[in-house]
Parts: C-alpha cells; sequence; structure tokens
C-alpha cells in the first residue's frame, strides 16, 4: 500500500520466516550504504531503522543480504530476482520473502511490478503473512543448473531434484551464510542437493542389481526418466541440452526393460576417434555436425527377464526423419523406414541402426526422441533423446543448378564442388543421385555416369588447406568484467598442475581461426595450446611466435617458466552472462620457477560457439614484480595451429609488457580452402512434372554424408 491509497498485492512469494505488518519500504539501492542495490555490506547501524529494504538477488549469499540489512535496523527484507529463476525460502536472519523476477526484460513479472509500484507512488508499506506449505509443480528446470552441449555428447544425462530440499541443519551454525543458530531444518538447492539424488537412485539400482555396471546403471537411470520437464520459466519444455533424458524416477529406474552398456576402454578409444564418438553405445544420440544424413548403431540387452516386443515411435523434427531398424551388423546401410515393431528375445543383446535424415531442413540445432514401448504390460518404456546440429563438416559441399525451371525440350546446367578447410589431407566421394524419371548429360572434369544416365559419382583425395591467419592486440574484449577471478564463483585449481605439466581438458566447442576444437590443453608456463597437445608442447623456453617449432597454435598471455607446484593455482570454468559463454582458463599467483617474489596472474577468455562467435580475449590480473619474465624471457602472443601466421606483442625484451587490467585481443582470418574438386552436368526430363536431384558426399575427415537437394520443374 501506499499514502495516496494505491494497493499491489503479489503472489508467489516464498518464505518461511515470520510474516511483517505494514512497514515503510525502502529500496536498497537508493541507500548511500549500498548504492548496487544488491545490500553487498552490513549496513550502518540506523540506516533502515524499523524498514523493510529491498534487495537485488546476486553476487554474495541471499542469507548474507539479509543479515546485512539487518545491522542497519531492518525489519524485514524483500529480496527479488533480476531474471526468472528458482525462489528459495532461506533461514534468513530477518523476516524475508523472496520474489521471482520477470521471464525477459519489460515483460511484467513480480519483480518489474514491484520496482514500478515504488517509484511510482510514495510512502509505499509491506505486509505478508507467515509462509505456509504449498504445493508447486516439479521437474522445473533451475536457472543455475547447468545446460549442454559438451563436445560430442549430449549433456547432462539426468536431471534430478535440485531446488527446495528438506535437509537438516546444525542449530549451530559456523557463519553468518549459514543463517541464524537454533535451525534444525532447512531447504537448499544446488548441484549439492541433485547430486545425492541421482547417486542414491544408482546405489537403488545397484542393490537391486549387485551384478551390473556403471554403464547400463546409468543407462536404467536415463531410459527411464520422464520428459515432462519444464524450463525455468514454468511453460516451456526443456530440451535434451537442459534436462538430458529428463527427469529421474527411482521407481523406474530400479526395474528398465533394456539397458545400454559402455566400458571405460569406450570411453577412452574415443578420445582419439571424433568421428566414431557418436557411435559409443550410450542411451542417448548426439550429432554435433549432421551434414545432411548420418547413421550409428546401439546394442541393448533385454533385462527384464521376459521376451519383449516394443513398439517403436520416433519424435523427428519437422522436414527431418529418425530411422530405427533392427540390424545384423554395422555398416553404411541407410533404412528406408523405421520399424515398426522390435522383438527382443529374454536376455538378448540386440543391435538397432539409427539414422537420422535431413537433407533440406534448414541449418540449426534440433532435438528428437525415440520411445520403444513395451506391449506387456508392467514394464517400463525405454527413451533416447536425440539430437542433431544441421551444419556442414569442414569438406563443403555445393549444388547448384540453373534454371530451376525448363521445358521438356530443354535442359539445366548443375554444378557441384567439394572443397577441404579440414586441417588436414581427405578423402571424399561424391553421388549425385536423380529422382525417377529425371536423366543426367555432360558430365565433366572426370566424373562418371552410369549407364542408366541417372547417378554420377566422382571421388578423390584433396590436399589440406592453408592454415588461418593470427593476430593479436593490445584493446578489450567482450569478456564481461576483464579478469574475473574464478574462486568467486568455487572454482577450485585443477589438480596435479606442477612445473613442466600439460594438463588437457574435454570442453564445449568453439572456434580459432574459423576452425572448430572441443579440447584445451594448459601448459604450466603460462599458454594454452588450442586443440589439447602431448608433452612435446611442453618447454620453459619460450619461442618467437610465428614459430613452425611445437608448441603451436597456442595462445601466450605470459610464457615463461613458470611453476605453479610450488606457488598460486590454475583453474579452468565456464562463465555466462545469460547472452554468451566463455571458457575461462586462469593463472592466478603462480610464481616464476627462479624468483619467488615474482607471481602472475591473468586469465584467457574463449567464447564458446561456432565461428560467428569466435573471440578470444587475454586478462591480466595482479603481476607482482615479474613482468618481464623468468631471467627477462618471456612471450606474449599467439599463433596458428602450423606456426606460419601469428604475432608477438613481446618477446624477450622487445614490444609491449602486459600490465595490471590490461586486456588483449586475439583476431584471425579464415583458413583458405585446401584441395578442391568441381564437375557439371546437365539435367533434363521427357515428361513435366516435379524432380530432384541430389548430391551426396562423404569423406573420412567429416562425419555422415553432406547432402544438399536441387528441386527441379519441368514445364511442357
Amino acid at each position: 500500500t501506499s499514502t495516496d491509497g494505491a494497493k499491489l498485492d503479489l503472489s508467489g512469494g516464498v518464505t518461511v520466516t515470520s510474516g511483517v505488518t505494514a512497514k515503510d519500504v525502502v529500496l536498497a539501492v537508493t541507500s548511500a550504504a549500498d548504492p548496487t542495490g544488491l545490500c553487498l555490506n552490513p549496513a550502518a547501524p540506523g540506516t533502515y531503522t524499523g524498514k523493510v529494504v529491498v534487495c537485488r538477488r546476486g553476487t554474495n549469499a541471499r542469507v548474507d543480504k539479509g543479515y546485512n540489512v539487518l545491522q542497519g535496523g531492518a525489519v524485514g527484507m524483500i529480496l527479488y530476482n533480476g531474471a526468472k529463476q528458482d525462489q528459495e525460502s532461506d533461514n534468513h536472519w530477518l523476516p524475508a520473502i523472496h520474489m521471482d523476477g520477470p521471464a525477459a526484460a519489460g515483460s511484467g513479472g513480480n519483480s518489474d511490478k514491484l520496482l514500478a509500484f515504488i517509484a511510482a507512488h510514495p510512502g509505499v508499506k509491506a505486509s505478508w503473512v507467515n509462509g505456509v506449505a504449498t504445493t508447486v509443480r516439479g521437474d522445473v528446470m533451475a536457472a543455475f543448473s547447468s545446460r549442454g552441449p559438451l563436445g560430442d555428447f549430449i549433456k547432462p544425462d539426468v536431471t534430478a531434484p535440485g531446488v527446495q530440499i528438506l535437509a537438516g541443519m546444525t542449530p549451530q551454525p559456523t557463519g553468518i551464510t549459514n543463517g541464524p543458530p537454533g535451525q534444525l531444518f532447512q531447504a537448499i538447492a544446488g548441484t549439492s542437493m541433485s547430486s545425492p539424488h541421482a547417486a542414491g537412485v544408482a546405489a537403488l539400482i545397484k542393490a537391486a542389481h549387485p551384478d551390473w555396471t556403471a554403464g547400463q546403471i546409468k543407462s536404467a537411470m536415463m531410459t527411464s526418466s520422464v520428459q515432462d520437464t519444464l524450463k525455468e520459466d514454468g511453460v516451456t519444455p526443456a530440451t535434451p541440452f537442459e534436462r538430458g533424458a529428463g527427469a529421474i524416477r527411482a521407481d523406474r529406474a530400479v526395474s528398465p526393460t533394456v539397458t545400454f552398456d559402455v566400458g571405460a576402454v569406450d570411453y577412452v578409444a574415443s578420445a582419439m576417434d571424433p568421428l566414431g564418438r557418436i557411435g559409443l553405445n550410450l542411451p542417448s544420440i548426439n550429432a554435433p555436425t549432421m551434414p545432411g544424413a548420418i547413421t550409428t548403431w546401439r546394442t541393448m540387452k533385454n533385462v527384464s527377464g521376459m521376451p519383449q516386443n516394443l513398439e517403436v515411435s520416433v519424435d523427428a523434427p519437422a522436414g527431418s526423419q529418425i530411422i530405427v531398424a533392427r540390424a545384423s551388423k554395422k555398416g553404411t546401410q541407410l533404412s528406408a523406414a523405421s520399424d515398426k515393431k522390435i522383438n527382443i528375445a529374454k536376455d538378448e543383446e540386440l543391435l538397432i541402426q539409427v539414422t537420422i535424415k535431413a537433407p533440406t531442413l534448414p541449418d540449426g540445432q534440433y532435438f528428437g526422441q525415440i520411445t520403444l514401448d513395451p506391449k506387456r504390460k508392467g514394464n517400463n518404456r525405454v527413451v533416447l533423446p536425440v539430437a542433431f546440429n544441421k551444419r556442414q563438416g569442414q569438406v563443403s559441399l555445393a549444388h547448384s543448378c540453373a534454371p530451376s525451371s525448363f521445358t521438356v525440350d530443354g535442359a539445366t546446367t548443375c554444378t557441384v564442388r567439394v572443397e577441404n578447410f579440414s586441417p588436414s589431407e581427405a578423402n571424399v566421394a561424391v553421388e549425385v543421385d536423380a529422382s525417377n524419371g529425371l536423366t543426367y548429360s555432360d558430365v565433366t572434369n572426370g566424373a562418371t555416369l552410369s549407364k542408366s544416365k541417372d547417378v554420377i559419382t566422382l571421388s578423390g583425395m584433396l590436399i589440406a588447406p592453408n592454415a588461418p591467419g593470427i593476430d593479436i592486440v593490445v584493446a578489450p574484449g567482450s569478456t564481461p568484467a576483464g579478469y574475473l577471478p574464478l574462486s568467486f564463483f568455487g572454482i577450485a585449481p585443477v589438480a596435479g598442475v606442477g612445473d613442466e605439466t600439460i594438463t588437457n581438458f574435454n570442453v564445449p566447442a568453439f572456434s580459432y581461426g574459423s576452425e572448430t576444437y572441443t579440447r584445451l590443453g594448459i601448459v604450466s608456463n603460462g599458454y594454452v595450446v588450442i586443440g589439447g597437445g602431448t608433452s612435446s608442447d611442453v618447454d620453459y623456453l619460450n619461442h618467437s611466435l610465428p614459430n613452425p617449432t611445437p608448441p603451436n597454435n597456442v595462445v601466450a598471455p605470459f610464457w615463461t617458466d613458470l611453476n605453479p607446484g610450488v606457488a598460486g593455482a590454475v583453474r579452468i570454468g565456464t562463465l555466462t552472462d545469460g547472452t554468451d559463454t566463455w571458457i575461462v582458463v586462469e593463472f592466478t599467483g603462480v610464481r616464476e620457477y627462479s624468483t619467488a617474489s615474482k607471481t602472475v596472474s591473468f586469465q584467457t577468455w574463449i567464447k564458446i560457439g561456432p565461428a560467428a562467435k569466435e573471440e578470444v580475449t587475454v586478462a591480466y590480473g595482479p603481476i607482482n614484480g615479474g613482468a618481464n619474465g623468468d631471467g627477462g624471457l618471456l612471450t606474449v602472443g599467439a599463433e596458428n595451429r602450423n606456426g606460419t601466421s601469428g604475432r608477438n606483442l613481446y618477446y624477450n625484451g622487445t614490444g609491449t609488457l602486459p600490465a595490471d587490467g590490461t586486456e588483449l585481443k586475439v583476431s584471425s582470418t579464415p583458413p583458405t580452402a585446401g584441395g578442391s574438386l568441381q564437375f557439371t552436368y546437365k539435367a533434363a526430363a521427357k515428361k513435366p512434372g516435379g524432380y530432384t536431384t541430389t548430391a551426396n558426399m562423404a569423406s573420412d575427415v567429416t562425419p555422415g554424408i553432406a547432402q544438399d537437394v536441387e528441386a527441379l520443374t519441368v514445364t511442357p
């Protein structure tokens, strides 16, 4: 209420504390003690005497905010979300209520309404009653929950309860964040709650099936999950990159119909087989590059104790097909249609083939689902999530015909071109197929026309392309805050980093020089190897960049002889501002090998996503006495994958030394194509109608079959 008689009723607040009756409201943002509005610090006595303080969520702990305004005499707190996310009934130090935020800026959510009312009316007073237990919809993703994709796999695998979880509480807390003393229970949110749920379900499965492998246990949890899961807005269905296979169900997970198993040896082997990772026997399918058609296989074991007749149903995006068929062996065959039913005997291991086809679908990320529904009552259905990113691989296919419409007495001329942009040579095979009634002629450049004149083939080896160009300059990137310590976000140091070490990480896909990578190597001597590396990429003697001598493909914020094993820490994590996400590699307080008093702190920010999002930024934190490197040997710079392009900003006494707060930005030009093949042909038809001519291309360095379909119209 306000002194001018206006009234605002807001529902949906969350609280377990006592209520408040008609107390003056003040925005923390209006206080000189806390101009941020985040209630970050204890307020001076008297700042908020007798008032309800409005604090925005973020940066510090929610309970800390209430404690901080209590020090200023507040009698209550309204905590609001700046964006649509979860609400928590924390054990606060004073009466407090947690309001949700808008789904998007200006969308009229509770926080927008609250702030607008306070701004528009004088003398606003707040009232709310004691919290009452209320039933709400479950299976809503938390805003803080990690999202996929992650490399070549659907992640997360499953989701489990992790918000408002009732848990025990020590009545003698050890700090302000743990709330006031005397509380025996609390509601907690986070991975710390979700993970025990998943671990507990896994333990139940192991108890019920002690001879099952870890892969079978994970499979049981995934295939038995439910998919009626919503995004944090409580309305939009969640995708497999948010909820994985679905929401975990313990009663179903202990009695799955079939299981899929992957052993440790298979995981290790997949590290050296990027094209084959889609074939890991996981209870999910992800094709991060699907150029038109791709086929994979899965082996499932009937663990139900009885024969099963599984009804196959597929949810595929419009314009695509997901084809599931029983298979006798692995190969390159493409099934024309899904089997409607699959019979599997008791304890049988059965191979199925899954083909994703979307030759005419626009580029982009898509999701689907395979469901195997047992017809025998009392058995649980089997669910496999499917994800694919429709896009060309690093060997590109282009196919065009002009004109697209012609008469029965005429013809069109079509061009097929294949170019190699992968880092290595590529063997390719091209096949052009005509729809019924269309024939080909006048084939050029060594391509072969079939006797039936409706198939054209050509194969060959394409040399590797020229590497991208790399440059680095002193300039700010788009990082949200420059050097931002990862410890603020609870990210622990990388274990095992010492003198002369390299630690490789599989990471979300990113672009460097317009080439895609999913691996990073962190070298203890102050640089990262894009794409990962080996012991041969570790060198305490810095190089001038560019340099064909390994290591190559490096970003070197501070390449000198460093020893994180003696002092400092190395961290890696992902940070997001809600729009963009970065991989952040951090050296914090790492000392030089020779001089204990010299330490450096810096970060490398790599934006996740395709070439359109490519950005690499270096941000420096405190550099204590070590600005010119160990013994005066220091490289600051970057180069490409074969050491033919790059730049030093500083090298052994020449150039610009990095300083506290400096940012560097790496820029690039794309690689130029290596080998290519091209041919033309003519297409014609004797009858009017609609026809298609489809170019198909397979290579040994790209996944699946690239397809380009041209629609043709023949008139009388």
